[in-house]
């Protein structure tokens, strides 16, 4: 899996989905809260242990922030799912 360290790597990642959904093609993504309770007051980029396979780096989003870059490619909102981990969207290709 691949590291996504920057804000720019990040927002090109996102475009990529939106550039290869077909319109009106749906998709769920999902990223981890940073105000969840695993997370609240920590550091927003972060090495996490992952099983017994060492460290993953995240980038724990906040919920406007995520919103906020999905609107900014160009997507529709559909729906926000609740979670008590997660920040969840379905989102829409016009």
């Amino acid at each position: 899996m691949a590291k996504i360290e920057t804000e720019n790597k990040r927002k090109l990642a996102v475009k990529e989905l939106y550039r290869i959904l077909k319109s009106g093609a749906k998709a769920e993504i999902e990223v981890w809260d940073r105000n969840s309770k695993w997370f609240k007051n920590k550091p927003k980029e972060k090495y996490i242990s992952w099983r017994d396979k060492g460290k993953r780096y995240y980038y724990l989003y906040e919920k406007g922030e995520f919103l906020d870059l999905l609107k900014k490619i160009g997507f529709k909102i559909v729906k926000f799912i609740p979670d008590k981990f997660n920040i969840i969207f379905i989102v829409q290709k016009p």
